[in-house]
């Protein structure tokens, strides 16, 4: 069997992660035009990014990875009027070097998502996601951490593997990272805090759901990341 060829805009190059992992910093920390990065004009807000099911099996290839880094880009869109919210996965070591390209993910609305009403049964997921479609607004504050605004997500590799064993087949679906809101009392105060999360969950193409047998709503959910805040 050959070897599939990437599609175009599966990679980034370092400057682009640069750029991109850069403007993100500057907009997080000054909460400038924040919402709009979420939602672009006269669309609903950005829900989750998504990557093939070949794309994670190239970044969980990667010989001595030990961690998924989950790192949030501020990206420009084409017309280079407006930029959006998006996600670059790439691989670990155990010394947390990077080893694999970076991996940039495929955005889409709300609008393309499969109704999670009839694909979540999981009652803690449901209401982390209905959290962050709820919001009236996205504010810095759901980016914040003991240590300094979040830069993104770090995973352990199996957290990326255990779906994968889940799936079962890989024909006809692709991996969902989806956006939540985590409702917490934090350790100093008695105020309610929402800090931004993320949710990995294996779905049917939307292309190919008809032809698709097995049900969505066995699949499992997993979110045992951590945030990394700069420098992590």
């Amino acid at each position: 069997m050959s070897p599939q060829t990437p599609p175009p805009g599966t990679f980034i190059t370092q400057q682009e992660f640069n750029t991109y992992s850069a403007a993100w910093s500057e907009a997080i920390s000054s909460g400038h035009n924040l919402p709009e990065i979420f939602q672009r004009t006269g669309q609903a807000r950005l829900t989750y990014v998504k990557f093939s099911l070949q794309t994670i099996v190239w970044l969980l290839s990667t010989v001595g990875a030990r961690s998924v880094k989950a790192q949030f880009l501020l990206k420009p869109d084409a017309d280079l009027k407006q930029s959006h919210f998006t996600l670059a996965l790439y691989a670990t070591d155990a010394l947390n070097g990077r080893i694999s390209a970076y991996y940039l993910a495929d955005n889409q609305t709300s609008s393309d998502q499969p109704p999670f009403n009839d694909q979540i049964p999981h009652d803690l997921v449901k209401a982390w996601l209905q959290n962050w479609t709820a919001a009236k607004q996205v504010t810095p504050a759901m980016f914040a951490s003991s240590y300094g605004p979040m830069e993104g997500y770090s995973f352990d590799i199996a957290d990326f593997m255990d779906p994968l064993f889940a799936a079962r087949t890989y024909d006809n679906k692709e991996m969902h990272i989806g956006f939540g809101l985590h409702e917490h009392y934090p350790a100093s105060g008695t105020e309610l805090k929402q800090t931004f999360g993320l949710v990995i969950r294996i779905y049917k193409t939307t292309q190919t759901a008809a032809r698709v047998q097995d049900d969505p709503s066995d699949e499992p959910f997993f979110d045992l990341s951590h945030p990394f805040p700069p420098g992590g």
